[in-house]
């Protein structure tokens, strides 16, 4: 499949990344190449013996995540945080709506807390495409987040979209925001994006993850000062993106 899966590598449990590598391992069918990056100082020892396995170690995380996407061989990638982890059919399922005219296709996700598992995008209804403007007024309306562990996007349009260091005038503390970024910027590029009704992407939350380590820190308000700041970005271009067209 011409897919390459990149799993971001944190410091989180080395049973956590094992899991995520597996799940990549696992699709069906596989991923054409696997790429690690170590954007927090975690290990991948003993994990070699997977022949498309690369390391990569840049200093920022997002500038990990690019650097990864630009030394994939595939036209398509799919980012898979070292605490997620997918179905045996996600990339299948994602890659079988990919048309000329579709930015991006996404899964539902389930979150896994520690007492209840939560799915989101439920108000989506049905496998399919979405208009790419009523998506975006949709996502900032129900601030239903989008993890790029359940994105599929081509490599060319994220060396463009991925922006290292994060959102551009955001604090640097808190690590949310470029996601949503990505996600905004590719929803003005294409009509439409694909949607798989399905929750083929897990999540754990956990209090090593990126959005509950905010939290924790009580930095939730520049959490969201950094959503506002990508949909902010995302309100300035659209009209220029108008005239282009």
């Amino acid at each position: 499949m011409d897919v390459t899966a990149i799993i971001t590598r944190y410091n989180n449990p080395v049973e956590m990344a094992a899991r995520a590598i597996k799940s990549a391992e696992g699709q069906t069918p596989a991923p054409a190449e696997i790429i690690m990056t170590l954007d927090g100082g975690g290990t991948c020892a003993g994990w070699y013996h997977h022949t498309i396995l690369r390391t990569l170690r840049p200093d920022d995380c997002y500038g990990s995540w690019r650097e990864a996407v630009y030394h994939a061989r595939t036209e398509y990638v799919a980012i898979l945080h070292d605490d997620d982890w997918w179905e045996p059919t996600f990339l299948s399922s994602a890659m079988a709506l990919m048309r000329p005219d579709c930015g991006f296709v996404f899964s539902q996700q389930r979150i896994h807390f520690s007492d209840r598992k939560l799915v989101n995008f439920a108000w989506l209804n049905q496998t399919g495409y979405c208009e790419s403007r009523s998506l975006a007024a949709r996502l900032r309306e129900t601030q239903d987040a989008m993890s790029p562990s359940c994105v599929v996007a081509r490599r060319a349009d994220l060396l463009q979209t991925i922006i290292p260091g994060g959102v551009p005038f955001a604090p640097r503390r808190v690590l949310c925001g470029p996601d949503l970024l990505i996600t905004a910027l590719l929803l003005l590029r294409y009509p439409v994006c694909g949607h798989v009704h399905e929750p083929l992407c897990n999540a754990l939350a956990h209090d090593g993850s990126t959005t509950m380590r905010a939290h924790l820190d009580g930095l939730t308000d520049e959490m969201q000062r950094n959503y506002d700041l990508a949909w902010r970005f995302y309100d300035a271009l659209a009209p220029l993106v108008e005239e282009v067209k």
